[in-house]
């Protein structure tokens, strides 16, 4: 099972199998959605309907999305993935899908997958205005977690995706500073301001 996502703008008219011909709509979007306790696929008309981060995290439990988190691991951070504490990832995994979903401005965009990826300098998944689609920043950078998890998730046209891939890439990355909201804000500050540092020394020796 694989998503393939496209997001287009204007009124647009496909026609698809089954009851839903011909549907009109104003955001085509990819949509995964639950019918008999099974994933299906298919293109849904309502904006309303796209799943928000959140949702995507209630589909799982972390044994269903490990295999995939763990596969991040080993192709990103190879020498780390043996160290891993599966139970302390757990919990941080409970943790994120308990968080109170707000209601923000921003959606989230992936535009490809997370392998051989860094946010900071591939920005693959990324948080975007809804009124003029302008990106604000990547996801691991975004302050509010509770306002990611309200986040609606677009996934770009032409990458192949499982669900399970998904959630386990946006666990990778709202949690790449830290395995908490305050702990990657520390981290991020941290960081921002040693590179701050090192860029201002440079000038001066230019």
């Amino acid at each position: 099972m694989v998503i393939t996502a496209h997001l287009r703008h204007g009124v647009q008219t496909h026609n698809v199998h089954g009851p839903w011909r011909k549907i009109i709509a104003h955001y085509l979007v990819p949509i995964v959605w639950k019918e008999r306790r099974g994933w299906v696929e298919g293109i849904y008309y309502s904006k309303v309907n796209i799943m928000t981060f959140k949702e995507l995290f209630s589909q799982f439990s972390f044994a269903e999305i490990r295999p995939a988190f763990l596969n991040l691991w080993q192709t990103n951070e190879p020498k780390q993935v043996g160290h891993l504490d599966l139970g302390k990832w757990e919990r941080i995994y409970l943790n994120v899908q308990a968080l109170e979903a707000k209601s923000p401005q921003y959606y989230i965009r992936l535009v490809w997958r997370w392998e051989t990826c860094s946010p900071m300098i591939d920005m693959n998944c990324s948080v975007y205005d809804k009124a003029d689609n302008h990106l604000n920043c990547p996801v691991a950078c975004y302050p509010s977690w509770s306002e990611i998890a309200g986040m609606e998730v677009v996934v770009e046209k032409d990458i192949v995706i499982t669900p399970q891939e998904l959630v386990a890439g946006l666990l990778w990355e709202i949690t790449y500073f830290g395995g908490t909201e305050e702990m990657a804000e520390e981290n991020r500050k941290r960081i921002f301001q040693y590179q701050g540092a090192v860029m201002d020394n440079t000038s001066k020796k230019l």
